[in-house]
């Protein structure tokens, strides 16, 4: 702030012994003027239990997966951070579970977290080169974060004095970004709570649409599912009778050409033309919804494929096929 006037750092560089904080507007500064700084206390925090946390969920990930486990990448931000881990085989549910379980523990156990500058070759000595798991880290010295018994990297990042300050850490989820990678992607602290208040909204917000309780939820989801399969095999069951019928009607019908709308789905509209066309030399068909179906008899002297071309350059819209059967979906309602 300077001037009365206030305005964001976007960024901050260091050149030699100078930092510089880059500004999202310089305007009202004059060179020299003096400004006053202040921290945002409370995205600082969270970006500092999402810093410590990432460092508890690798080491996790070691012990639940194995000692291949290395770290291929991270993110910290204000609502949730990633961790990229190196891993042969997808992660099971049942071991995501146990790395949040181990993370949390370590958060429980209230374990100090030493911060300080040690001669590289000495920390190497000490650390080995798991040390640099968040890359490497330039410079004689080396600030290793150690949190005691449990993991220690290199790193230049804000962190929690104790993992107790962390609050808690919950996986939110897991993606194979990458052939051998996956990603973890979690909360931290109010972070956390934020992001299981939300859940539990989602989920009180979906068992009053169902009117059950949340934990008769997934056993309602389950009936409804099954009904709806039900209604689906009816609604195929009505739909080949419907087909049966108007198959026989329009058998029945004067001409070598049928042009019918009937209210099928698209594949239906195909089935009911392949049978039709076996009676009469050529079949066109359509529904309400735009869906046609143009069949022709081998050697009848039509074309199905040029018969629908016909109808979407009259109807718009796009569709091909071949000599004896050919489908599109035309722009326009369709009429005989």
């Amino acid at each position: 702030m300077a001037g009365g006037k206030r305005t964001e750092v976007i960024d901050v560089k260091k050149f030699k012994a100078v930092v510089i904080h880059v500004l999202g507007s310089t305007e009202g500064l004059k060179q020299g003027a003096q400004v006053k700084c202040k921290v945002d206390a409370k995205r600082r925090m969270a970006l500092t239990r999402h810093h410590s946390a990432t460092h508890l969920v690798g080491a996790a990930a070691r012990m639940v997966l194995g000692k291949h486990i290395w770290q291929a990448g991270a993110h910290k931000g204000e609502k949730y951070a990633t961790l990229d881990i190196t891993h042969y085989d997808k992660i099971t549910p049942e071991q995501l579970r146990e790395i949040e379980r181990v993370a949390n523990e370590f958060v429980m156990r209230h374990i100090a977290l030493k911060k300080d500058f040690i001669e590289r070759g000495e920390a190497e000595q000490k650390y080995g080169f798991t040390l640099y798991q968040g890359g490497g880290s330039p410079g004689r010295n080396v600030r290793v974060v150690d949190i005691m018994g449990v993991d220690a990297q290199a790193c230049a990042g804000t962190h929690v004095d104790n993992t107790s300050e962390i609050g808690f850490i919950k996986l939110i989820g897991e993606e194979r970004i990458q052939d051998g990678v996956s990603r973890l992607r979690f909360a931290a602290g109010s972070a956390a709570v934020d992001y299981i208040a939300e859940r539990d909204a989602l989920l009180r917000k979906a068992s009053d649409s169902l009117r059950v309780s949340p934990d008769q939820l997934p056993n309602a989801i389950g009936r409804f599912f099954e009904e709806w399969k039900e209604r689906g095999k009816s609604v195929e069951e009505l739909s080949a009778r419907l087909a049966e019928q108007e198959i026989e009607r329009l058998k029945r019908e004067k001409g070598d050409v049928v042009k019918a709308i009937i209210e099928l789905d698209a594949r239906a509209l195909a089935r009911t033309a392949g049978e039709l066309v076996e009676h009469k030399k050529a079949v066109i068909l359509a529904n309400s919804a735009g869906d046609v179906v143009c069949a022709a008899k081998p050697g009848s002297g039509y074309n199905a494929a040029h018969m629908l071309d016909e109808l979407m350059k009259k109807f718009g819209g796009k569709g091909g096929g071949r000599e004896t059967l050919a489908m599109g979906k035309a722009e326009k309602k369709i009429t005989f």
